[in-house]
């Protein structure tokens, strides 16, 4: 017979002294409460702009179990549920993130919203798999999360912990789950925004505790994901100690209390056993032209006669590779990156894309060879897209020698991977995929999006298998919406692999590890011969418990929106 343990009462939490039942700002704010299932506990809150302690749950258990996590998500200002939990069993290496799970963006009108409207959003707890673990006299270590700037701060919340003994059976199907070699097949496209300021105008962020950059890339430890995207570039603006880029709102004033994210992930993914690729997004300006931090790109505004042209001439916001000094800017910036140990560079061309379109250096060379002038021309002209593309083809052969030359300094071979849009078609964006195959200079293609609930995933694949059958160049859909259920990860997965998928592209990877019922899954789609299982397995990963009374009052008769 299955055995449990669910602690409720976070009272037994050490040291004492961190919790409070007064809000008190350097502590853990303690709350009584009681399920409609007739559960009773006491959790704690803690407010994630204050400096409250880390604090310890002893448990006592030992042998294998698997791990379910409870969590409250209350009101705070702005948009949505925000915060979580960070835990980790004592000897976990780094703190796991927790946060919650909502359907948004490219998921809506596709899933059902699992946490529901607002007002049973505040009244639940919601509970997720964690993790299955062999526990010995164990203690499980508790902090809030971490806060890169204000208008992200939330309220960290822990209201349960439940310990599930697995059958020999279970025992038997975790250890399938390790990941070998063969099964090591998936790619995290990791965004950096949180550290180099988002596209909608949010300032920079400069971590000076190596635990902000190393619990981003903790849970691909013992995962199925072996390659590392790391955006570290993003326009002019770079997350690292760039001497050619800037690297904060002051440009390139670089202040000795932070941390060198670029430097501490390199070496905490290759801790985790993956390669990491250095990342890098082509911004230029962009609309409605907010000056900080990304839109005030300096190297943009003093290069635009080297942007993008229309077929009138009009300048764009995206620079173009079809001027030498711009693919040479764009090397050197990745060479830079790239000596601090990375396995190799990722190209972001599923954002700013085209970079080519009637620039002179395009227009006039089209003209000498067939004699027409471009803009008279149907834009999807196959002659005028395959000159296009050989613009772009030029700039990764330029990328591709600077990585053999890195490689012999840096002594192993240094790879390439590359996110295009797929839709209408590459070419469409002077992307000539082929040619890129047969001159060896991509190892990754990545196709991006595969919308898994509204496209046709197989169907997608194929289209590009054609291409890379019989060479040695890996073939990674991107799987999208960010958001989808477990099981449909898996299902989808399954179709793909059928078509000729190598692996799996997660772009915003990000967003994906904090949710963990859907990445109790995702971690382990390399498992081609498990999904099935993991089907099954996936709902039972997340719950929602309505709450009958908290902190002394009944939630069916009282507001919280008042």
């Amino acid at each position: 017979m299955t055995t449990e343990m669910i602690i409720s009462d976070m009272t037994i939490c050490e040291p004492s002294s961190a919790m409070s039942r007064n809000q008190t700002d350097d502590k853990w704010y303690m709350v009584d409460y009681e399920t409609d299932d007739g559960m009773e506990g006491t959790m704690i809150y803690a407010d994630t702009r204050c400096e409250v302690p880390q604090i310890k749950m002893p448990v006592d258990l030992d042998g294998w179990y698997k791990i379910y996590v409870g969590i409250n998500y209350t009101r705070v200002p702005g948009d949505g549920p925000k915060a979580g939990i960070r835990i980790k069993l004592s000897e976990d290496k780094d703190f796991t993130v927790f946060g919650p799970e909502p359907i948004f963006r490219h998921a809506a009108g596709h899933y059902p919203n699992k946490m529901g409207t607002e007002k049973v959003m505040w009244n639940s707890v919601y509970e997720v798999y964690w993790k299955s673990a062999q526990i010995s006299q164990d203690s499980l270590l508790i902090a809030p999360n971490r806060n890169s700037r204000s208008d992200q701060w939330g309220v960290s919340n822990i209201s349960w912990v439940r310990f599930v003994e697995m059958s020999d059976d279970e025992i038997h199907n975790h250890k399938i789950d390790f990941p070998t070699e063969s099964t090591k097949c998936l790619a995290a496209e990791y965004c950096q925004g949180d550290v180099t300021g988002a596209t909608n105008g949010n300032d920079m962020f400069h971590p000076t505790d190596d635990g902000y950059i190393t619990e981003k890339i903790e849970p691909f430890r013992d995962t199925d994901f072996n390659l590392l995207l790391w955006e570290c570039i993003r326009g002019d603006m770079c997350a690292f100690n760039s001497k050619i880029g800037r690297v904060s709102e002051n440009g390139s004033v670089w202040n000795p209390e932070w941390i060198d994210p670029l430097e501490v992930a390199v070496d905490y993914a290759h801790d985790c056993g993956m390669e990491i690729y250095v990342s890098m997004r082509m911004v230029g300006s962009g609309y409605p032209f907010k000056l900080s931090p990304i839109q005030q790109n300096n190297y943009y505004y003093d290069n635009r006669e080297y942007t993008l042209k229309d077929e009138t001439g009009r300048r764009s916001s995206v620079l173009s590779v079809a001027y030498p000094n711009i693919r040479e800017h764009w090397v050197e910036l990745l060479r830079e990156a790239v000596g601090y140990g990375a396995d190799g560079v990722h190209l972001c061309f599923n954002r700013s894309a085209p970079f080519v379109l009637y620039e002179e250096p395009v227009r006039d060379t089209f003209v000498q060879q067939y004699g027409e002038d471009p803009v008279d021309l149907d834009y999807e002209d196959e002659r005028w897209l395959r000159h296009r593309s050989g613009f772009v083809t030029e700039f990764l052969r330029d990328i591709r020698k600077m990585l053999d030359q890195e490689s012999t300094t840096l002594g192993k071979r240094l790879g390439l991977a590359v996110t295009f849009y797929h839709k209408p078609y590459p070419l469409y964006n002077a992307m000539d995929l082929k040619s890129w195959i047969d001159e060896n200079l991509v190892d990754y293609l990545i196709p991006h999006w595969v919308h898994i609930a509204q496209d046709d995933p197989a169907a997608i694949v194929s289209q590009f298998t054609a291409l890379t059958e019989n060479t040695d160049v890996k073939l990674l859909p991107d799987i999208y919406p960010r958001t989808p259920p477990g099981e449909k990860y898996a299902e989808a997965a399954k179709l793909m692999y059928d078509a000729g998928a190598d692996g799996f592209a997660f772009w915003s990877a990000e967003m994906r590890t904090t949710r963990a019922s859907e990445w109790a899954v995702v971690k382990r789609l390399g498992h081609k011969d498990e999904l099935n299982r993991y089907s099954k397995e996936a709902p039972k990963f997340w719950r929602s418990v309505n709450l009958k009374e908290l902190d002394g009052v009944i939630t069916r008769y009282s507001h919280n929106d008042g």
